[in-house]
């Protein structure tokens, strides 16, 4: 295979994977959104060297390196403010459990208005270190109760 063809696809899949995100977890909670029994409220801000970063996507990873379990993962607005969900077999549900967990981050800028074509040119604007829980050094803990972490900051 070409490299040319390897990089499409990644593309490709990296922004399959974030339309599918940001269509589950941008969008406005509805008024009587409740969380499940076990979860946790989450929401803090995500920055890309200083600046905002909106329709980042985040995804928790328990730290203990569990190898499965359920998607934790937060799309940030247009303020760099996000809130964490938990993909659930009834759907996915406010807040996260409580636990140590190491964050990844994704961004490659903000896309609203861009054509197709624009958005296949787009590169992965977070270094590799942060993509990955082997090697991200964000972490955060959940605990009972409301959850503000703060800025996830991102050099």
């Amino acid at each position: 295979m070409s490299s040319m063809f390897i990089r499409r696809f990644r593309g490709y899949t990296f922004l399959t994977v974030a339309c599918i995100l940001i269509a589950g977890c941008g969008e406005p909670l509805p008024p009587d959104f409740e969380v499940a029994e076990g979860l946790h409220p989450v929401n803090g801000e995500v920055k890309v060297r200083g600046e905002i970063a909106p329709e980042a996507s985040l995804r928790l990873h328990p730290a203990a390196g569990a190898a499965s379990g359920p998607a934790i993962t937060a799309v940030a607005d247009a303020e760099g403010k996000f809130q964490v969900f938990t993909y659930q077999p009834e759907g996915k549900k406010l807040g996260a459990p409580a636990g140590q967990y190491k964050v990844t981050v994704s961004w490659q800028g903000a896309t609203e208005g861009m054509t197709q074509e624009k958005l296949d040119e787009l590169k992965e604007l977070v270094p590799v270190k942060y993509q990955k829980p082997q090697t991200t050094p964000l972490t955060i803990e959940v605990v009972a109760g409301e959850n503000q972490v703060g800025v996830i900051a991102v050099e």
